[in-house]
């Protein structure tokens, strides 16, 4: 092997280094930040999605089939804002009021679910009904949600209508959830949230009850559009894909192992250039000085001859 073969060989390996150390520092980072492993989730379903077509086009700032969002932990209910919650602060999460949730249905270990999380309510053991302490209504067997999602709809939970088969009917508090997209879509308040009569069921067929605080995986943060699309290629999704979010992708990656390349030729080019300006300026300066020392020569010369 000789010199530059080693310089080359030396050189891939400092890259490879430094792409490895970048890779951990990024992952690390993520880890300490959502307190999860992985820190990551790759939406399946267009739930979420804002619009109407089927697939809809996918939006930045809203989660979309083919996204990737982070999941952060969740210790307590109350680090979660809901939507009736959001709706008086103003606070806004995936263009709409209150946090997005991961939860398990009925804390079964089948795939979670990300769903907006509506309202936390508490049952009311003294009069049977139901309390939303967060906005402070009280004693109540259903909420009216007006102009609710980007439809603006109106939609009643009914909390009188709430099943607990898989508590073996104890009823407790919990949060109501609900797909942005389902919400908007839905033929009726008995299937647009998730514990609704024509709702989510688990793996054993059982509706999805209020989801209680250790059923939740965490709180969705951030969004890497599209690319959870190449995760769902390699196996079976049953959902297809967003269109402009396939060509978004792909003009991603190809700028992704483009651009690097260009900016190397870019600065090869630049250093290619700044050489021959230095080759040619020291030709110049030896031009010059030759020619200053014919003319001292010269100079002598005439000087000798003029003696004689």
């Amino acid at each position: 092997m000789n010199e530059e073969e080693k310089n080359s060989a030396k050189l891939l390996i400092r890259d490879i280094l430094t792409s490895v150390i970048i890779v951990v520092i990024i992952l690390g980072g993520l880890y300490l930040y959502t307190g999860l492993w992985p820190p990551m989730v790759v939406i399946e379903s267009k739930s979420m999605s804002h619009g109407d077509g089927n697939p809809p086009d996918s939006q930045i700032g809203v989660i979309d089939t083919g996204d990737l969002v982070l999941v952060k932990k969740v210790n307590d209910r109350h680090e979660i804002i809901t939507y009736v919650e959001g709706k008086k602060t103003g606070y806004m999460a995936y263009g709409d009021y209150g946090d997005v949730i991961i939860y398990r249905k009925n804390n079964m270990r089948d795939t979670p679910v990300i769903h907006r999380a509506v309202m936390y309510i508490e049952y009311n053991a003294t009069s049977g009904n139901w309390d939303i302490p967060d906005i402070g209504v009280r004693n109540v067997t259903h909420y009216n949600l007006t102009d609710y999602g980007y439809n603006k709809d109106t939609i009643t939970v009914w909390f009188d209508k709430l099943q607990f088969q898989a508590s073996d009917g104890e009823k407790h508090g919990g949060f109501i959830t609900m797909g942005d997209y389902n919400a908007a879509h839905a033929n009726s308040d008995m299937n647009a949230y998730d514990q609704a009569l024509g709702g989510l069921v688990d793996a054993n067929g059982r509706r999805v009850e209020p989801v209680e605080t250790s059923w939740i995986v965490g709180v969705a943060r951030g969004e890497v559009p599209w690319f959870g699309i190449i995760k769902l290629s390699t196996g079976p999704h049953p959902e297809p894909f967003p269109e402009n979010s396939v060509t978004y992708l792909i003009v991603s990656l190809i700028l992704i192992f483009t651009v690097p390349f260009a900016i190397e030729f870019t600065v090869h080019l630049i250093n290619k250039k700044k050489g021959s300006k230095k080759g040619s300026n020291a030709n110049s300066e030896a031009n010059s000085e030759m020619d200053k020392t014919d003319s001292r020569h010269n100079r002598k010369k005439d000087r000798r001859k003029s003696k004689r």
